[in-house]
């Protein structure tokens, strides 16, 4: 991964697409892309830091969480996919801003 801000752009838009009624094979495709890119984020926030950024490891893990849910690959816990969805785009918008403080200011 060179880019984390496109890789985020991409999280952003497949978790968009956790809105549309999608057949099993299209949600499988999404939910495996989503934690592909969040696999390969994961790696490169270790790299550029020099170790993990616990927080941003709380985010990824919970982004992954919540497009699971939201596709009926992970549990729901009780709440809607549209709920999830909001969680998601919560957790998305907290690693956006902790990558822009420590990722850009190196």
């Amino acid at each position: 991964m060179n880019d984390w801000k496109l890789a985020l752009t991409r999280i952003e838009e497949l978790i968009k697409e956790t809105e549309t009624n999608l057949d099993l094979a299209a949600r499988a495709g999404i939910y495996a892309a989503a934690r592909v890119i969040l696999n390969d984020l994961s790696e490169h926030i270790v790299e550029e830091l020099s170790g993990p950024n616990h927080y941003a490891g709380e985010k990824i893990g919970g982004i992954k969480w919540h497009i699971g849910a939201a596709l009926g690959f992970d549990v729901d816990n009780g709440h809607s996919a549209s709920q999830h969805r909001a969680w998601a785009y919560g957790d998305l918008n907290s690693l956006k801003a902790t990558l822009e403080r420590t990722l850009t200011a190196r």
